[in-house]
């Protein structure tokens, strides 16, 4: 084995094919990098989409911000989350409310799960009639932030809303003993 390999490194064709290899693994790296012209397409997309929020066309809005998450590929930072909580409330807007809900999956999926998400997405699931998985997401708000009390009684006033008046009441009184409150 070591004869055939010493074979092919003393082989004219070796260093040819090894540069060869190295500049397509180089080329390939290059096509993966974002350029310049992506960055401005997905810029020029994000700004049709508020555009058309300030227009109240949520439809046009949910389609242009799509296309700017579709640009933006695996990225993740701060200005990518900002995208997706956007598209996720233009899809609530547009009346959208699984899409959004997948969107807000997305976003606590990628690392943002925050009492906000989880609370948002728990009001959709409860407004499609999907009331176990609602009160998993608000229990989950509540652990994000166990000391907030707006998180509580957010989740109480949306409960009273959608005719859960007791469960509402078990979320005040968790936030009055839990906080220390009497």
């Amino acid at each position: 084995m070591k004869k055939k390999w010493r074979k092919i490194q003393e082989s004219k064709y070796f260093f040819t094919v090894t540069c060869l290899s190295f500049i397509f693994l180089l080329t390939g790296i290059l096509v993966l990098i974002p350029n310049g012209e992506n960055k401005e397409e997905f810029q020029t997309l994000w700004d049709q989409g508020k555009q058309a929020i300030e227009q109240e066309n949520y439809v046009d809005a949910v389609q242009k911000l799509q296309e700017a998450v579709l640009g933006i590929g695996n990225t993740v930072g701060e200005q990518e989350f900002k995208l997706v909580r956007e598209l996720a409330g233009t899809q609530v807007k547009a009346d959208l409310q699984e899409e959004a809900a997948e969107t807000y999956t997305r976003l606590i999926n990628a690392g943002e799960n925050t009492a906000e998400l989880y609370m948002k997405r728990g009001f959709l699931y409860d407004q499609t009639g999907e009331y176990s998985k609602a009160l998993e997401d608000y229990q989950n708000a509540v652990k994000a932030e166990p000391y907030n009390r707006n998180v509580y009684e957010t989740i109480a006033q949306q409960l009273e809303v959608q005719q859960h008046s007791n469960e509402a009441e078990i979320f005040r009184e968790t936030a009055k003993k839990f906080l220390g409150e009497s």
